[in-house]
């Protein structure tokens, strides 16, 4: 869920450098950098310290090829009064993968494998009991107790297998697998490979999926849009000082989708005089105009800036800014251009693009 404060989200389309010519000659998605006084395009400091600037996207609201308006960030953005410039590539989804490997079985020993999951869920509530949080944690222990004449290891391990397997909430979204210590090999008939590889333990490989939509959450706690987890492993009893866990990947979550910028639109239109979330609540009015599409993966720029008001307070403002994450050309004479306006130097922001840029 968004949750924080958005003044203007820009989005890009279709790969162009910015527009040179006024805010009328960009095309449908293309970005630019406009002086308000003249409405010219605007590329040195001295002219952004003096006049300001705005930033805007061409806008083809009927579908005919052409721009017939734009969106603009919020008021005039001066040099002076800038604050903070960051950027993000488009990150994929990755699972957090752990592994737990190199312990030795003993007589009569008691095996404790324990695994804990926090997860912080927000909710973004319209109602009069304003926003809520809520928060859920869950701590499962699995218990293997060796026999006094034959620790067999692959009995041992099956049964951690299948404890974990017949957890209903673990197993939603967590899967264990056995594998080959040796070459990370599944292992498909657990006794003959322990009988091939005596005293040899088989490394456990857990696996970790985010939740990728609500109803996985919804069936055990009617919670929704699960949006940061941690899982992590805790061996104890026979396992201390007694096997190494590693963490071979760390779970990464998508970042930026399209339907994440859709949400910033929807916020940004109550500041710029569109619908917004909580006029959208009112019959008859229109609904947001979105220029993300749903199944875009997008980069992003975010500028802070302060905007000063007649009473002497300055208010915090932030722009978006969301480009087609393969749309290297784009981004990088976004980087640019306001690099040049607000430092004097077309890498003074950062030099990092995003995407594919043109030779």
């Amino acid at each position: 869920m968004v949750n924080e404060a958005v003044f203007a989200m820009l989005v890009t389309k279709g790969n162009k450098t910015a527009g040179t010519g006024s805010p009328w000659d960009l095309a449908p998605g293309q970005i630019g950098f406009f002086n308000p006084i003249t409405n010219a395009a605007i590329t040195t400091k001295a002219d952004a310290d003096r006049y300001g600037f705005y930033i805007a996207v061409g806008v083809d609201k009927d579908g005919d090829g052409s721009t017939d308006t734009m969106r603009r960030s919020f008021r005039e953005i001066y040099p002076k009064n800038f604050v903070d410039y960051t950027q993000k590539c488009y990150t994929p989804y990755q699972d957090k993968i752990i592994d737990f490997s190199g312990c030795t079985i003993n007589y009569s020993t008691t095996y404790i494998l324990k695994l804990r999951f926090f997860n912080p869920s927000y909710f973004r509530s319209i109602s009069p009991t304003g926003e809520q949080y809520k928060y859920l944690n869950y701590e499962t222990e699995k218990q293997v107790d060796t026999s006094s004449t034959d620790p067999d290891i692959a009995k041992m391990y099956q049964s951690f297998l299948d404890q974990f397997n017949a957890d209903e909430f673990m197993s939603s979204f967590m899967e264990l697998a056995l594998l080959n210590p040796s070459d990370n090999a599944a292992i498909t008939d657990l006794p003959a490979w322990c009988t091939s590889n005596p005293g040899v333990a088989p490394k456990m490989r857990f696996t970790v999926h985010q939740f990728k939509d609500e109803s996985e959450m919804d069936e055990f706690y009617n919670f929704s849009s699960p949006i940061e987890m941690s899982v992590d492993l805790f061996p104890s009893a026979g396992f201390i000082n007694n096997g190494t866990i590693t963490v071979v990947q760390e779970m990464a979550y998508e970042e930026i989708t399209g339907s994440v910028v859709q949400q910033y639109e929807r916020i940004a239109g109550g500041y710029i005089g569109n619908p917004g979330p909580i006029r959208e609540l009112n019959a008859g009015l229109l609904k947001t105009d979105y220029l993300a599409d749903y199944n875009t993966k997008y980069s992003t720029i975010v500028l802070h800036y302060k905007l000063d008001s007649s009473d002497r307070l300055q208010t915090d403002i932030l722009t978006y800014i969301a480009v087609p994450a393969d749309e290297g050309d784009t981004f990088k004479s976004i980087r640019e251009n306001l690099g040049l306006l607000l430092t004097g130097n077309a890498d003074g922001l950062a030099t990092v693009n995003c995407g594919t840029v043109s030779a």
